[in-house]
Order: structure tokens, then C-alpha cells, then sequence
């Protein structure tokens, strides 16, 4: 059985309640990366294009370098998977905001 994966998008909300529009990757679930793991690798990337992409319009110079640290993209697919074990409801939108508080956290921002 042939699977078609789609394009698709999603809406959402920051932390502050507004709502914003998720494209492509980012409205999978995290049940369905988990089930996946044939698409993993390119939704992690879609996971730090959006970290990067927050980082270049972040308002506080200190926000625009959350991820300094990062070196392996192994790391973070192993931080997606256990995320993602656990939260399968969330989508990867929201794993990628609580891996770039994570980033954060662990660089002393």
C-alpha cells in the first residue's frame, strides 16, 4: 500500500493565545512521527528550520542565538523521539518550541 503524504497546514497558538498558521511538517502529530520513522529526518529538519526561523525574528538579541549548542542532528532526533513518545498528541510545532526552551535552558539563556 502506497501512502501519499500531502502538504498541509494547521492552526495554532503562541503563548500568547494568538493564533498563527502551521505549514507543512509542522501540524503532524507526534504520535504520527513516531509511527512514521521513515519521514523523521525531514520533519526534524522542518523542527530547526522553524527554530531557526524563530531565532531571526526574535525582538531580544539573547533569543536570536537559542541553539548555539547544536552540533548533531542524531541529538535531536533522539530528543524528538523520546519527546514525541511521550506527547503523542502534541503536534511538531510544539515539540520544536519546548526543544528550543530546551536549548535554551541547557545554554543559560
Amino acid at each position: 500500500m502506497a501512502t501519499i503524504l500531502l502538504p498541509y497546514a494547521a492552526h495554532a497558538f503562541d503563548v500568547n493565545r494568538d493564533r498563527f498558521y502551521v505549514l507543512s511538517e509542522g501540524a503532524t502529530t507526534c504520535g504520527e512521527f513516531v509511527a512514521q520513522p521513515q519521514m523523521q529526518t525531514i520533519r526534524m529538519e522542518w523542527v530547526l528550520g522553524y527554530i531557526s526561523g524563530r531565532n531571526r525574528e526574535a525582538a531580544s538579541p539573547r533569543d536570536r542565538l537559542i541553539g548555539h549548542s547544536f552540533e548533531r542532528t542524531d541529538t535531536v532526533l533522539g530528543w524528538l523521539q523520546s519527546y514525541c513518545q511521550t506527547h503523542s498528541l502534541n503536534t511538531l510545532v510544539n515539540a520544536a518550541d519546548d526543544l528550543r526552551a530546551d536549548f535554551r535552558r541547557h545554554e543559560g539563556s
